[in-house]
């Protein structure tokens, strides 16, 4: 059987709308909403090395990233999907090709859960058809982490052993700022977004 993996971005920037009750009193809630969904029969922890997702609302643009690598077994070989599009819903830029991206660290925390570093601020280009994307990220805080350490019991502690794998996932709250340039002219916006960093393996950086 062929081992497959799948992402679909099928709401990248919509309207949502509902409730929520806090100690008895309900409120009515709305804002922008996002939905994408993953599927496939390949096991992640064994497919992935890491990978950013990150999106964004911003006044006139919206932006996702998702920036796969894979692991050693698959020659980190590297999947940086972004596409950004207009209010209007238009799509103003895309890119699948990993010959057309540059991705810059700029800097670096420690993670005291997983015991690992993460990337606090980095840096995307991305260059095609006589347009560049530039997409700087800062986190500003964390939301939310998941981490397997130490690496479990038994056979799950045996076989990520084997395999180096100590699977961690954190999200954070950040600052993004888009510059799209072409013909010489370049649009700047900035805003708060929400991006995640995952990966399985105990160190990154070598095959970003």
């Amino acid at each position: 059987e062929d081992l497959y993996f799948t992402w679909l971005c099928g709401v990248p920037r919509g309207h949502s709308k509902g409730s929520i009750t806090v100690k008895g009193e309900k409120k009515e809630v709305q804002g922008a909403g996002y939905h994408d969904h993953q599927w496939g029969n390949a096991f992640p922890e064994a497919s992935w090395n890491h990978w950013i997702w990150t999106r964004q609302n911003l006044e006139d643009y919206t932006i996702v990233v998702f920036d796969l690598v894979a692991n050693k077994k698959y020659g980190y070989k590297r999947y940086p999907l972004v596409f950004a599009q207009d209010k209007h819903g238009e799509v103003v830029f895309d890119n699948f090709d990993a010959s057309n991206v540059k991705l810059e660290i700029l800097g670096e925390y420690s993670e005291e859960e997983s015991g690992k570093k993460y990337p606090s601020k980095f840096k995307y280009t991305f260059s095609k058809g006589g347009k560049t994307l530039e997409y700087t990220v800062n986190a500003k805080q964390k939301l939310e982490v998941n981490s397997v350490r130490p690496l479990g019991n038994g056979v799950k502690k045996a076989t990520r052993g084997m395999m180096g794998l100590q699977p961690s996932y954190v999200s954070f709250e950040g600052v993004g700022d888009l510059a799209l340039s072409e013909a010489g002219q370049t649009k700047r916006q900035s805003g708060n977004l929400i991006y995640e960093f995952m990966y399985n393996a105990k160190s990154y950086k070598e095959h970003i």
